[in-house]
């Protein structure tokens, strides 16, 4: 063997040992945030497919490293000035029952009940004043509209949001609404008579999960339920 590449592989063999004995770096662990975050793909133009009332359908054309093109099919919200607008999901807790506020409604793309979390859009009628502060006012104004929960109830926000799908713009971010529930008959006046079919449940923590695990919610909405009891346990130390 030629002596260079025999003190190459003498040297490989060195850090080897010494990364198993843990006096080297892991290669994994010590890996720096990518100076190029696209990849070198790079954005050309867009073509809206479809405008819904909520969302639309675009096709997003890329140019590639290899500088061929590519289009993919892009969901957006139907917004014309923030295409990108945030979402958020709210698990909604009665410290007066001691239980969450979850939905079953109707799920076209099933075809059939299921269940969710009070979730929405942000949009004009939310503040502005800082991100969070806006998604805080947004999880408050859809517990109203959807579960007559109280808009002075009080919200905790995981402040990292989390991209909704690999071809969805919607960054989701989950929020937990604690609030005091009223007395005999509230849950008759939580019933929301826009939407046909929709019922207001609450359920306990055992309840919730058997649901979860059960395959009750989408991935969105599992998430959420996940999400939310963390906020509920560090708040409650539960």
């Amino acid at each position: 063997m030629a002596p260079f590449l025999l003190l190459q592989l003498k040297s490989l063999q060195l850090s080897l040992i010494l990364l198993l004995l843990g006096f080297l770096p892991s290669p994994i662990k010590g890996v720096p945030p990518s100076t190029n975050p696209t990849g070198g793909f790079t954005f050309l133009s867009s073509t809206p497919l479809h405008i819904g009332k909520f969302r639309s359908l675009t096709s997003s054309l890329y140019s590639l490293p290899n500088n061929l093109t590519a289009s993919y099919e892009i969901v957006t919200s139907t917004s014309p000035e923030n295409p990108t607008v945030p979402a958020v999901t709210v698990l909604a807790y009665n410290t007066t029952s001691k239980k969450f506020t979850i939905i079953k409604e109707f799920y076209p793309s099933l075809g059939r009940l299921s269940f969710g979390t009070i979730a929405g859009l942000v949009d004009s009628r939310d503040s502005t004043s800082s991100s969070l502060t806006t998604i805080k006012s947004a999880a408050r104004r859809e517990a109203w509209e959807e579960a007559k929960i109280p808009e002075t109830c009080d919200v905790d926000v995981d402040p990292v949001g989390r991209v909704m799908d690999k071809y969805v713009c919607t960054e989701l971010y989950a929020a937990l609404a604690t609030f005091e529930g009223g007395g005999e008959g509230w849950k008759e006046e939580l019933r929301d008579q826009e939407e046909q079919g929709m019922e207001i449940i609450e359920v306990g923590e055992e309840e919730l999960l058997r649901i979860v695990e059960e395959g009750g919610f989408s991935v969105v909405g599992e998430w959420a339920v996940r999400r939310g009891l963390e906020l509920w346990r560090k708040k409650y130390n539960n």
